[in-house]
């Protein structure tokens, strides 16, 4: 299925979850956080939310700096 990523198509399994973009992409799960439909997602249920065809995620990746 196609799952869009901050604009970007990634293919996923069917029944894959938010768990799964962590450990496709080689993510660090810390400073990270997902938004479906404008509703960021908390960390405890990246696993009980199953991805669907089609669907819009915005990832935000948190950056140390000054």
């Amino acid at each position: 299925m196609n799952i869009e990523i901050n604009n970007k198509n990634y293919e996923f399994d069917n029944g894959s979850t938010l768990d799964s973009i962590v450990e496709k992409l080689s993510l660090n799960p810390k400073g990270i956080a997902f938004a479906i439909d404008n509703q960021v997602i908390k960390r405890d249920k990246w696993s009980d939310t199953v991805l669907a065809d089609g669907m819009k995620i915005i990832m935000i990746k948190a950056v140390c700096g000054g």
